[in-house]
Formats: C-alpha cells, sequence, structure tokens
C-alpha cells in the first residue's frame, strides 16, 4: 500500500471528494451520504443507502477513516469500517453458593471493524471495537482479508471435534453501514445477514461468519474466518494513534483520570496518617486541681490565670467521686477571657458513680469525664469558673487545656471527600479500560 493516496474521485452522489490507497480496491463506502461507488468504472456507478442514525464513535476512542496508526513499529492507515448490529446467544459461567452455574443467554451489540493497511506491505488486519473494548484480528495478507480458507476450514473442523471446546457464541448480523474501500462488498445483498459463531482457544477468539439467505432461510457460503485477541487495556489503542490530533485531548485525559485517581491514594494517605496521629496524646499547657470541700461557701471558684495562644485546644474535665457512696453532681465550667472580662466557652456536664450488688454480683456505673474542643480567637490571659450542683457533693474536679492541634473531625470531610473523587476516577478507568 502507497503511503499517499493513488487516486482521488468525487462521490457522485453528494460531490465529497475521497481518496483511495489500495490498487486493488473495487468499492468505496463514503462516509457522508453512505453511497456505494463502483471504482473500476470510469462513471463511478454507486447504490445509493439510507443514512443511518447509529454513526456515533461506540467508545471514548474515536477513530476515523485516514486516521494512522503504529502497532509493533509497523505504520498502518485506517482504510475502511463496517458497523454491524448483532443479536447473538452467549455462554456464561458464574459462581454460585452451589458451584457454578452455565448456561446460554440472548444479547445484543453493535460493532465497529475497522480495517487497518499496512503502509510499506500488502499486509493489514481487522480492530474490532465494541462497547466492551477493542480486538484485534490476525494480520493478513491483502487482497484477502481473513485466515486463508483451508486454516479456517480446518481450525471449525478441530472445534466441532472437540469435546474440550465449545461455542461461546454464535447469532446472526446484520449491516448498519460500511464507509472507505474493499476489494468486495460487505454485503452485496442488503436483505442477508451473517451468521457467525465464535470459539476460544487459548487468548484467542476464532470466529466464522457465513451469508445467510433471509429470503429463503438457507446458509450461502462461508464469508470470512477471523482470529482475535482482546486488547486487555485501551491505553495502547491510544497510544497508537497518538499521532492524530483528535485522539491527542482524548489520550491527555487518559493520562489525567490516571495521575487523579494516584494523586487522590496519596492525599488519601496523607489525610489518614494525620487523622490517626490526631489521636495521639496531646501536650497539657495547664493544669488545675481542686477539692469539692475547698469550694465550700465561696462557690463558684475561679482557677489561676493560664496563657493560652491563637490555637486550637482540647478543655478536659475529670471528675473523682468516694466509691463508698452513690453521688451524681452536675458542673459548668465557664472560661472567661481575663483582658477582655467575658466569658467565651463553657463545658457542662452530668457526673456519677453508682455501685449496688445484683444477684450476689457486684456492678458499678460511672461518668468521671468529659472534654470538649475549641478555637481561641485572640491570645492572652484566661482562667476557669466551676459552678457545682449539689454543693455538698464530696469528691475532687482535674481541670486540663490540651494543644490540640488538628482536630481528628477536621479531616473526616476532606478524607471522605478523597475517597469518593478516587471511587469516581477508578470507576472511570475501570469502564474505559485504561488499566
Amino acid at each position: 500500500m502507497a503511503d499517499t493516496a493513488l487516486h482521488t474521485h468525487q462521490c457522485p452522489s453528494c460531490q465529497t471528494p475521497f481518496e483511495v490507497y489500495l490498487a486493488h480496491s473495487q468499492y468505496f463506502g463514503c462516509p457522508h451520504c453512505r453511497a456505494w461507488i463502483q471504482l473500476n468504472s470510469d462513471n463511478l456507478p454507486f447504490v445509493a443507502h439510507p443514512k443511518t442514525g447509529y454513526t456515533d464513535s461506540l467508545s471514548f476512542v474515536k477513530i476515523a477513516l485516514g486516521m494512522t496508526a503504529t502497532f509493533d513499529q509497523q505504520k498502518y492507515r485506517v482504510i475502511a469500517r463496517t458497523r454491524w448490529g448483532a443479536n447473538y446467544i452467549e455462554y456464561y459461567e458464574t459462581q454460585t453458593d452451589s458451584g457454578t452455574k452455565t448456561g446460554y443467554q440472548n444479547n445484543s451489540s453493535k460493532y465497529d471493524v475497522w480495517r487497518l493497511q499496512n503502509l510499506n506491505t500488502d499486509q493489514g488486519f481487522w480492530l474490532i471495537q465494541t462497547e466492551r473494548g477493542f480486538y484485534f484480528s490476525q494480520i493478513f495478507q491483502s487482497p484477502n482479508p481473513g485466515l486463508p480458507y483451508n486454516q479456517g476450514q480446518e481450525l471449525f473442523a478441530n472445534f466441532v471435534n472437540s469435546y474440550s471446546l465449545r461455542v461461546t457464541e454464535y447469532g446472526k448480523a446484520y449491516l448498519y453501514f460500511f464507509e472507505g474501500e474493499a476489494n468486495e462488498l460487505p454485503l452485496i445483498n442488503l436483505q442477508n445477514q451473517l451468521k457467525y459463531y465464535r470459539c476460544n482457544y487459548g487468548s484467542s477468539t476464532y470466529t466464522l461468519e457465513i451469508e445467510y439467505d433471509n429470503a429463503s432461510g438457507y446458509n450461502l457460503e462461508p464469508y470470512r474466518y477471523t482470529q482475535e485477541t482482546a486488547v486487555d487495556n485501551n491505553r495502547l489503542i491510544l497510544e497508537a494513534f497518538a499521532d492524530n490530533a483528535s485522539i491527542q485531548k482524548t489520550r491527555q485525559n487518559a493520562k489525567s483520570l490516571i495521575f487523579a485517581r494516584n494523586l487522590s491514594i496519596f492525599v488519601f494517605i496523607g489525610l489518614f496518617i494525620l487523622f490517626m496521629l490526631s489521636f495521639g496524646e496531646k501536650k497539657v499547657v495547664f493544669r488545675h486541681h481542686q477539692d469539692f470541700g475547698q469550694l465550700g461557701d465561696t462557690l463558684p471558684k475561679f482557677t489561676p490565670e493560664f496563657e493560652l495562644k491563637n490555637q486550637a485546644y482540647l478543655i478536659e474535665l475529670e471528675v473523682s467521686l468516694p466509691t463508698y457512696n452513690n453521688q451524681e453532681v452536675y458542673i459548668t465550667t465557664e472560661l472567661y477571657d481575663e483582658e477582655e472580662e467575658v466569658m467565651v466557652n463553657e463545658l457542662a456536664g452530668d457526673f456519677w458513680y453508682y455501685s449496688g450488688y445484683d444477684d450476689g454480683e457486684r456492678w458499678t456505673d460511672s461518668q468521671t469525664y468529659t472534654s470538649q474542643y475549641m478555637q481561641v480567637r485572640y491570645a492572652g490571659a484566661y482562667s476557669a469558673e466551676f459552678f457545682v450542683e449539689p454543693k455538698e457533693v464530696s469528691g475532687h474536679l482535674i481541670f486540663r487545656v490540651r494543644e490540640a492541634g488538628m482536630i481528628w473531625y477536621y479531616y473526616l470531610t476532606p478524607l471522605l471527600i478523597v475517597l469518593l473523587v478516587f471511587v469516581i476516577v477508578q470507576l472511570m478507568i475501570y469502564w474505559r479500560k485504561l488499566e
């Protein structure tokens, strides 16, 4: 095949110019009006066909006629596409609690068969594009785009006679449209369909296509044998078509998705480490011990002044009540800004200690600790004041102020957001088969 077009023609139906690259091409399907044009005639006779609405790309990789691609260091050009629809029966295996369940189920799909031709030789291959991914056919020698007939016959004879292999898919395919050049029309009679049978062997799928006469219900003749291998990673296709401007943006978007996924992993790990560290021991900047008996009739009681900076703190109140007597106390702690002489925060709670015997077994129930985070807006001197009810209770309290650093719940929302971003991006990568 020549790197440049051998002939340039104009569609006799819609007057759109088109190029022909293969010397043995006899037909051309116009991508604009869908006319089938006969090339081996001076006046370019054509057969007009209705333009269907099924022309959009089947996946995010938008291949087009005339694009070039590099596979295995060989340069290819896209010279044809056939859009097929199929109704088929597919073999399945699923794992259940009782074992492996197998059977056949009805399905339908659309798929494109792109023909790629080597720029330097007569070799080419089919690139099959489905909604689920891509498949490579075997390399063929033009003008015969398939497995050699005898080899295909032998392969399917072996499948039929083998008990270890099964038909994994069979059904009928019908033509939506054809565009590009070919040495034969995909289907001479549009009323006909293709019957096809697929068998898996190793990593390859072997397909037999037979032209089927809808009117009579008879098989006509084998249309083509092909060997196909699934493309595990669609990035291989994007890299192969990277020289085409329309694919470059798609390729960059794919790279951005993978970068975003990897970045979200690192950010999540960092936030999670900080989240766990926020539960660690925090530095005590002030501690005050107070016996309830010392409060006496002079309640409420102030602590000595203590200095706080402009940052977050954890205020803690711990109460110790006698274990020989059931008691309950309600304590309110008010935090004051000494310079402004205003209350800036409050910590309150019930504390109790109860014990007894039930069926000869001793039980206890107690609540002796409460805490609260606070953000100090202005650095300066602070003090705390305690209000205890009832005043006659015995015991003592411990009041502490700790440097909080970053508080654990500050990390919770970012962690959930990053996790959601990761899940969404990973699903996009999975469905686009970018890994």
